[in-house]
């Protein structure tokens, strides 16, 4: 039962590694600010299998406007665009 339950707990970290190391390499290829962001999404849904992600920007003053609630976000059905 215990190895059965550190079996799992060792592909989970495998596959939060993995997820890592590609968004790692997306930041250092992407130079589009709308694509690594919605590429960081495709991957923590399709590599790590999180259901949904999504990213929100804080403005100049720190500030986390509502209107941009979010924006960008990737489910596991559909990637969505705000604006």
């Amino acid at each position: 039962m215990e190895k059965d339950i550190n079996v799992e707990k060792i592909e989970r970290l495998n596959l939060v590694l993995n997820a890592i190391r590609e968004v790692g390499r997306l930041l250092v290829k992407e130079n589009d600010r709308e694509r690594l962001i919605k590429g960081v999404c495709d991957i923590l849904v399709d590599r790590r299998g999180y259901f949904n992600a999504w990213i929100g920007l804080f403005d100049k003053e720190g500030f986390f406007p509502m209107s941009m609630f979010p924006l960008i976000w990737t489910s596991a059905q559909t990637t969505h665009l705000k604006g």
